[in-house]
């Protein structure tokens, strides 16, 4: 009988960025692999007959590859009968065959022939297996394989950028097991991309900057497995800005009312800036100084992503230093931070007085706190608080 055992493998997919602003997407790509691999077969009550198959196979992108393949037909005796031949030459980004050589020498009639090539898939086994069974009556199958194969993110950006962008890098995986015809599913917290550890939904979080090449070549740890649906998804990386405040009267502006707002913004430094998140607060002062806060806190909890986290809490006849000396104060004390992204520059915040029944200075409310460095109605990020994603997943 005549019988080819084809090598399968799972092609990756290229992963576009889903964030609008780079101008070069980022995408996953076969860089090189290698791949051997023997298969026979022999059946009938004596082992009246076989096959035996050998594939051999080179790539390096932007050049190509070759692939050499050998089909032999055994006699009773196990020698060979009979031979098939076929050289391929792949195209340099390893999709398709570009040309075919092919020579056939079989009991009968013989052929020497070239052909175009088609679509082609190249072996993703990771590793080396071998298999020596008899799956049914007189019938033994066998074989090796070993292979190995580089694929490479490429993280894509604006010309000249170096700015990190989050990835969300994700793939699934099979191992070969039992004569490698009968592959399953591994779970998803078995897989290493780019040396993170995939999660129960099949994702980990990296942080890479434009223009950087990654390998991405899923690592699972069994001794042959292939991979397949490769994807890092482009986004904006997380960072976190903190604020910390103190809205404070002395007892010559007892009693009063004070509310304020607090805003994390992108782009800032120009007076069109992106509101991404805001909260406010409140506070009345009696003529003795004690505080009663009225709170309309809107924002998250720790943890959060994309709103403002922050603790409120009014104080009672403080003691504040000031250039003269001291004095007795009472208010509010505001502390916060946020996590997000701000594609079209920096995060920063922006802090507005409402309402204040004793205006300091000559400003009337609203107005933007002044205690805020340049420019004045901004209170600019501070880079020793700034997280890289990795820490906050």
């Amino acid at each position: 009988m005549l019988l080819g055992l084809m090598l399968v493998g799972n092609a990756a997919r290229a992963a576009t960025s889903s964030s609008a602003n780079p101008d070069k997407s980022a995408e996953i790509v076969m860089e090189s692999a290698w791949w051997a691999r023997s298969d026979f077969m022999v059946s009938g009550t004596v082992l009246n007959e076989g096959t035996h198959r050998t594939v051999m196979g080179s790539f390096n992108r932007g050049k190509g590859g070759v692939i050499n393949e050998v089909f032999q037909l055994l006699n009773t005796n196990n020698a060979v009968i009979g031979t098939n031949t076929t050289d391929s030459i792949l195209s340099t980004n390893g999709t398709s065959i570009i040309a075919k050589h092919i020579v056939s020498n079989y009991p009968g009639y013989s052929l020497d022939y070239y052909t175009n090539g088609g679509s082609y898939t190249i072996a993703q086994e990771i590793g080396a297996l071998s298999w020596h069974s008899r799956p049914g009556v007189g019938t033994v199958m066998g074989g090796d394989k070993s292979s190995e194969v580089c694929m490479m993110l490429h993280t894509g950006g604006k010309a000249g950028s170096t700015k990190k962008h989050l990835f969300v890098l994700s793939a699934g995986a099979t191992e070969e097991t039992t004569w490698g015809l009968y592959p399953w599913d591994v779970f998803p917290t078995q897989i290493f991309m780019a040396g993170k550890k995939l999660n129960d939904e099949g994702v980990a979080y990296a942080v890479f900057p434009d223009h950087d090449d990654e390998d991405c070549t899923p690592d699972v740890n069994v001794p042959c497995y292939s991979f397949f649906n490769l994807g890092a998804d482009k986004q904006c990386a997380p960072r976190k800005i903190t604020f910390s405040d103190t809205s404070a009267d002395s007892s010559s502006f007892w009693p009063n009312h004070v509310r304020g707002k607090l805003e994390a913004v992108c782009n800032p430094g120009t007076t069109n800036y992106t509101v991404l998140a805001s909260i406010n607060w409140e506070y009345d002062i009696d003529a003795n100084g004690h505080t009663t806060t009225t709170n309309q806190y809107n924002g998250g909890y720790p943890g959060d992503v994309g709103v403002i986290v922050a603790t409120l809490s009014g104080f009672d006849k403080g003691t504040a230093i000031l250039p003269g000396g001291s004095a007795v104060v009472s208010g509010e004390k505001i502390e916060a931070y946020y996590i997000g992204c701000c594609e079209a520059g920096d995060l920063s915040w922006v802090h507005t007085i409402l309402e204040d029944l004793h205006p300091k200075g000559t400003n009337s409310p609203p107005y933007n706190d002044t205690l805020c460095s340049h420019p004045y109605y901004y209170c600019p990020e501070d880079t020793s608080f700034i997280q890289d994603v990795e820490q906050l997943f």
